[in-house]
């Protein structure tokens, strides 16, 4: 099924998500997982600067929210064209250590499309592929 493109009366926001996962679980119990959904962007004066001030609010966010977070790889790329912030950071969740992959691109109409890939940290690499193209197609829809 596919979810309408309903546009929300004035005032409201759309914060609807489109959710992915494996078909099966890991052997920890957890199925890698993409979560995509779109958020207002922060003003700034290029497409680099507004990803930027994006990236470090929701840094900051992870920061305070996630056990011992460990952040990995933060850094300015291009996605089919696009460009994009991305960082991966892994943090425990009991007793696994999950790692999420975040991506942020520009969407349309004044949006940020924020993609969370999700995996335990000794599934995440057997995954990485899959999250890469799911991130691909997000962008080539842009």
């Amino acid at each position: 099924m596919t979810l309408p493109d309903i546009r929300p009366p004035e005032g409201w926001s759309d914060k609807s998500m489109k959710i992915y996962t494996a078909a099966t679980p890991g052997q920890a119990g957890m199925a890698a997982n993409v979560v995509f959904s779109q958020e207002p962007q922060v003003d700034g004066a290029t497409v680099e600067a507004r990803l930027a001030d994006f990236s470090a609010a929701r840094h900051a966010e992870m920061q305070q929210a996630l056990p011992s977070p460990l952040f990995h790889v933060v850094r300015q790329t291009v996605i089919e064209g696009h460009p994009a912030r991305e960082f991966i950071v892994s943090w425990q969740n009991g007793p696994l250590r999950v790692t999420q992959w975040i991506v942020l691109l520009e969407g349309r109409d004044g949006m940020v499309v924020n993609g969370t890939a999700t995996a335990t940290e000794k599934e995440f690499n057997d995954a990485r592929e899959v999250f890469e193209e799911l991130f691909a197609q997000a962008a080539r829809q842009l």
